[in-house]
């Protein structure tokens, strides 16, 4: 797989994901380029969602490649300064026939190509380029029309809730990853959470210590058979006991599972997209550290991916969670926002799933590895992450 791509979600007024927008690298374009490994990395990244995908007017002036994508998942955004063209204008309105969705950005809608406002679906408003007055200018001027509105790179809760309450429907940035106002019953769960989350990764933390920390949580027993028993190891026989599950996988595979099922506690009722985003950067980094030949910091970055997100889980600084994990000082500092050494394969996947593709080759370079080899790795991190939040959310809740 050589297709740079990343996804962004995209949420609705509940904060449920409906779509993703991709990012591709493809300089000094930014649109879909129509190969087989592009095609490949919308499948995995677009999963049951829609998918926004930028076409440049060179690519969508050859439809052939365009209809090949499915016309339910996708939706067509026409990229870049658009020229006016008739056969531009066509080509859409074909598109559009054919049930395609059409975005453009309030930009273009407003002054290019007039004859493509009558067919387009998506206006996209970015909130950190234009001011206010215009965000809300926008929203009436489009509100009464059939037209749905999106606010990209929404940063704060309160842009994402004024841009709901002017009609606002879809909301792309930073905003679903950050803290929450949760109730007092629900932070002294979470707190009992953080720390079972901390007590397993001591160092004294004994087999029958984590046999019965397990046993104690009969869904946590149930997920952790279940994880055993996957396609992921795929015994012979089927393993029915906590104990022979620990005894095969090892306390540090165990301790990886169960902390993916604390997070997966602490993390409702925020966006299930913070889970798949924790477990994803976690899985990413671990497979970076290993591909490295650092097989002995593998499970430190998978901790590290796995608990960067947890400020935006708990009304608790991060401060005040990273200090009492048994980590050291210099994985304390990553988690904190440092940049060494051990941080450097971390900010390389956050700047690769951000898309932020000069950043990550900063990193990539840093860290030594071959940039070809991580489009692969961040797709196949995705799919571990979602297979395993279908698993856990196909037993129920655990709590």
């Amino acid at each position: 797989m050589k297709a740079f791509a990343a996804r962004q979600p995209v949420f609705n007024r509940n904060e449920k994901v409906v779509a993703y927008k991709l990012l591709f690298r493809s300089e000094p374009r930014v649109a879909y380029d129509a190969t087989e490994a592009e095609e490949t990395a919308i499948r995995i990244m677009a999963g049951t969602k829609q998918i926004f995908v930028a076409f440049s007017c060179s690519l969508l002036q050859r439809e052939d490649f365009i209809t090949y994508l499915p016309r339910q998942a996708v939706i067509i955004e026409v990229a870049g300064i658009v020229e006016p063209s008739c056969e531009i204008v066509e080509v859409c309105k074909n598109l559009k026939r054919q049930g395609y969705t059409i975005a453009l950005t309030e930009g273009e809608f407003f002054s290019k190509l007039p004859e493509l406002i009558a067919i387009v679906d998506i206006v996209k408003v970015d909130f950190l380029a234009i001011p206010t007055d215009r965000q809300q200018w926008i929203a009436k001027e489009i509100g009464s029309r059939r037209i749905r509105l999106m606010a990209e790179r929404v940063e704060t809760r309160a842009d994402f809730e004024q841009a709901a309450a002017w009609g606002y429907t879809y909301f792309e940035g930073s905003f679903f990853s950050k803290p929450k106002i949760i109730s007092a019953d629900s932070s002294t769960a979470k707190r009992a959470y953080l720390e079972m989350l901390q007590e397993i990764n001591l160092p004294g933390f004994t087999y029958r210590r984590m046999e019965e920390t397990i046993k104690s949580n009969a869904a946590f027993s149930k997920q952790l058979l279940k994880y055993v028993n996957g396609k992921t190891f795929d015994f012979r026989t089927p393993i029915d006991s906590v104990r022979h599950a620990l005894i095969l996988l090892g306390k540090k595979e165990v301790e990886k599972w169960l902390s993916i099922l604390i997070i997966w506690e602490i993390s409702r009722p925020i966006s299930e997209e913070i889970l798949i985003l924790a477990i994803a950067r976690a899985r990413f980094g671990e497979i970076m550290a290993l591909q490295m030949g650092l097989q002995s910091l593998s499970s430190e970055i998978f901790f590290m991916g796995l608990f960067y997100l947890i400020e935006c889980m708990v009304n608790l600084p991060i401060e005040n969670f990273i200090a009492n994990l048994p980590v050291s000082s210099e994985e304390k500092s990553v988690v904190l926002g440092k940049d060494n050494n051990l941080g450097a394969i971390l900010y390389l996947v956050i700047w690769y799933e951000k898309g932020r593709w000069s950043q990550f080759s900063y990193y990539a370079a840093k860290c030594n590895i071959n940039e070809m080899e991580v489009p692969s790795v961040y797709l196949q991190s995705l799919q571990w992450a979602e297979e395993i939040v279908v698993m856990i959310n196909s037993n129920g809740d655990a709590g």
